[in-house]
């Protein structure tokens, strides 16, 4: 795990520690999600901004960090949060410990969902072997037929 990916996963954990059920954010993957949606200059203006060694902090000083960067900058720190809280709750882990609490919980997009049951892949996994994925990076423009005038 890199720098940035420690820090963003104890920034995480410091918004979102967990309790009771409810897990630590990073435990369910949330700070890779977060770091999914941060561009990498966001990404490097929050650890600036948290400081190195973040990741190594007791829980109340990152805490003390976390609200001086609230205080420094509460349009990227409100950003911030709601990309966390997003990410947190759609995590299905999380949206599992709601449902069990009693609490209708449905997927996105909201307010109805889908009501669809979790995937298992062993019953939904397909069984045909047609289809198949390129990665965005491998895709390469088709070549222009000789001839054609650009528009």
């Amino acid at each position: 795990m890199s720098a940035a990916e420690r820090t963003i996963a104890a920034l995480v954990d410091t918004l979102l520690p967990g309790d009771g059920d409810f897990p630590p954010a990073s435990s369910v993957d949330t700070h890779e999600l977060v770091l999914e949606r941060l561009d990498d200059a966001e990404r490097t203006r929050i650890t600036a901004a948290l400081g190195e060694g973040f990741s190594e902090l007791d829980a109340s000083r990152r805490v003390d960090a976390v609200g001086q960067l609230e205080r420094d900058d509460p349009d990227r720190f409100a950003a911030l949060l709601t990309t966390t809280y997003l990410s947190y709750y759609q995590r299905p882990a999380v949206a599992a410990v709601i449902r069990a609490q009693g609490t209708p919980y449905n997927d996105t997009p909201l307010p109805g969902g889908y009501g669809l049951p979790a995937f298992d892949a062993a019953k939904d996994a397909p069984g045909h072997a047609r289809g198949g994925y390129v990665e965005t990076s491998a895709i390469t423009p088709i070549p222009r037929p000789a001839g054609l005038a650009d528009d």
